[in-house]
């Protein structure tokens, strides 16, 4: 634990906002409690979790009794819950403190998903250099058609995560 503080002290004395992309190891969710406690004692952070391999169902799942845990971090669900996107709306609709990213959004129904369950928790990802901002950006403004909420999605909801 007091590895993970020093670390993280570290880091917020370099100017960070929040942190990411965590890759949860596989059956591995309960191995970045320290980074979260750390993390949220220290006033709370946004941090980014990889929700692909070598996460797995289960590590979605955990991130929610972790967002419990620890409430002064604001947990984000990348790559809009990988191959759980229904999991992700489910625990981002049940913790105020869990939000999702649009990055590799490939599936286009797991992004219609999560507009039509949870858009006020969809934070706009691109995950460069593996996907193309213009191609991720062109993706989710032909999916949203409520300009308003568009708005939120592509900058508004971060925003108001990270108090600028």
């Amino acid at each position: 634990m007091a590895e993970s503080q020093a670390w993280l002290v570290d880091v917020l004395d370099q100017g960070y906002q929040g942190l990411g992309e965590v890759i949860l190891p596989a059956g591995g969710a309960d191995g970045v409690a320290n980074l979260l406690r750390a993390a949220h004692d220290h006033g709370g952070l946004p941090i980014l979790f990889s929700s692909y391999p070598p996460a797995t169902g289960d590590d979605i799942s955990r991130l929610g009794g972790l967002a419990g845990e620890y409430p002064a971090n604001t947990i984000i669900i990348g790559h809009l819950g990988g191959y759980d996107t229904a999991r992700a709306c489910e625990l981002a609709l049940a913790h105020p403190n869990i939000f999702i990213d649009t990055s590799t959004n490939f599936n286009r129904l797991a992004l219609l998903l999560c507009i039509v369950e949870c858009p006020e928790k969809l934070i706009f990802g691109t995950n460069y250099p593996y996907c193309d901002p213009h191609t991720s950006r062109i993706h989710v403004e032909r999916t949203v058609a409520d300009k308003g909420l568009l708005r939120q999605i592509m900058g508004l909801t971060a925003c108001r995560i990270l108090d600028i």
